[in-house]
């Protein structure tokens, strides 16, 4: 099943203001072969308290869910990126944030990635609130390797794959089996999916291994 693990598909931020938007960028994906989908929003408990962000949020997801659209993915899930912030490990809603019908977060990094409080935050919160984090954006600096390395999944946007600045780099971390997902981060209609079709073919090799990670995160 091709599986786009994370798409800026939901109406009502800055990478998808409308629900016209939303309809093009989702028969975008189906026209690309896309099968399952996780629409996702960004999410910064350091700048909008939970209950904001979910009703700010809360028409597009409705939308989705009732499919008020004739051409899209069959299989479509809902979901937060939270930015890491240590905040998260008391929010009574975390469990809301992951997508949708699983345990997995999708956790994005800041800049700043010295900060121990941080770097420890994916095991604490599997630990301590029973998530299963995800690294997102895992192909900035020595991201990877490192979550790799502490048994902590990590995603991939296509765009690195193809890359002539880290594209052999990535390949070479798809080889060792660090890539647990790929995503296509499509961010408006001029983004497309051109990237992560031309991913998909070098990734070829080790797509069983990749689609057996993404089967494991979504159940």
């Amino acid at each position: 099943m091709v599986t786009d693990f994370a798409a800026y598909v939901i109406p009502g931020q800055e990478a998808c203001t409308g629900f016209d938007d939303a309809r093009a960028q989702l028969h975008m994906a189906l026209d690309a072969g896309v099968q399952r989908l996780v629409a996702v929003a960004p999410f910064d408990i350091g700048d909008e308290p939970y209950k904001m962000f979910r009703r700010r949020m809360q028409p597009g997801v409705e939308f989705l869910l009732r499919r008020d659209f004739k051409y899209a993915p069959e299989d479509i899930r809902i979901a937060a990126v939270a930015v890491a912030r240590k905040e998260l490990l008391e929010l009574e809603e975390l469990e809301a944030l992951c997508i949708s019908g699983t345990k997995t977060l999708l956790l994005e990094l800041p800049l700043a990635r010295k900060n121990p409080e941080i770097t420890e935050l994916p095991e604490k919160l599997r630990r301590l609130r029973g998530v299963n984090p995800v690294i997102i954006h895992a192909e900035s600096g020595r991201v990877a390797e490192e979550f790799f390395a502490r048994g902590i999944p990590c995603c991939f946007n296509a765009g690195a794959f193809v890359s002539i600045f880290s594209g052999k780099k990535m390949l070479a971390l798809a080889e060792k089996g660090a890539v647990a997902a790929v995503a296509s981060e499509i961010k408006g209609l001029r983004d497309g999916y051109a990237d992560f079709k031309r991913a998909a073919a070098a990734l070829a090799p080790y797509m069983d291994s990749i689609n057996n990670s993404m089967n494991e995160l979504l159940k």
